[in-house]
């Protein structure tokens, strides 16, 4: 029988599953798609906010270790804010969204926050794992 893996509750939005075995490529490709969705999906409960696309994004390897890799993402994520129901004009904008990943073959933890702070001082939150 294997351990249970709980997970924080995320926005509504479609996820990306836990690679089947973990290198950096694959880490790097996971930490960067499930960003995009958490991003878009923080976008999208925003009142008033539609989601416009991705103006740019940064993935990149900072540690390997025994048992996964840290990654740490920057996205940007570009969005419509209408004026008001009476009000045919929309404003534009951009967000940032900055993380690290710890991401194993069971589970991948984030940390939201600048991308240049120190890895082991956050406060990491299960985002996805693969219970048995």
């Amino acid at each position: 029988m294997g351990d249970s893996c709980d997970t924080v509750s995320l926005p509504a939005g479609e996820y990306p599953e836990l690679p089947s075995s973990v290198s950096g490529e694959s880490a790097r490709t996971f930490v960067e798609a499930f960003e995009k969705s958490y991003a878009r999906a923080k976008i999208e409960q925003q009142s008033g906010k539609s989601f416009g696309g991705f103006d740019g994004r940064r993935t990149e390897i900072r540690r390997q270790t025994d048992d996964g890799y840290v990654v740490s993402v920057e996205i940007r994520v570009d969005y419509a804010v209408k004026q008001s129901d009476e009000d045919t004009r929309t404003d534009l904008g951009s967000e940032s969204f900055d993380a690290v990943y710890y991401v194993r073959e069971q589970f991948a933890s984030r940390s939201a926050g600048d991308r240049a702070e120190t890895a082991s001082n956050r406060a990491w939150e299960t985002v996805a794992c693969r219970g048995e």
